[in-house]
């Protein structure tokens, strides 16, 4: 049930740019390292479900992922949320936006969007 989120961001030029190169700021939910160089993103799973059929085992999967970029300024976080966008949504469906919001403990601004992923079992 994996989603190709990772791999699709990290081989776009423009993600590449913003977040470090040929393996760029973009971590699974709570496995970003201390102190990580601003911006970054991390993602996890907020739901799914099996395309069920009638007459046969799914053949897919429906993937929700949470996405959210932090930044140290507004602009930084919101150009890598659009950057994310841009890299992934020829293969998802973005469904909501969440806005930008400084968070007052960290004083980071965060940039959230979610999408769905449909992603094959083959």
């Amino acid at each position: 049930m994996d989603t190709p989120f990772f791999n699709t961001c990290k081989v776009d030029p423009t993600v590449q740019a913003l977040l470090g190169g040929a393996v760029p700021r973009i971590y699974p939910f709570g496995a970003a390292p201390q102190n990580v160089v601003k911006p970054y993103v991390v993602y996890q799973s907020a739901g799914g479900f099996p395309l069920n059929m009638l007459n046969c085992r799914p053949d897919a999967d429906s993937q929700d992922l949470q996405i959210d970029v932090y930044g140290a300024t507004q602009q930084s976080s919101t150009a890598v949320a659009e950057a994310i966008r841009y890299a992934v949504e020829q293969d998802c469906y973005i469904t909501n936006y969440r806005g930008t919001i400084r968070e007052e403990e960290t004083l980071l601004y965060r940039t959230g969007f979610d999408l769905t992923w449909l992603v094959d079992r083959t």
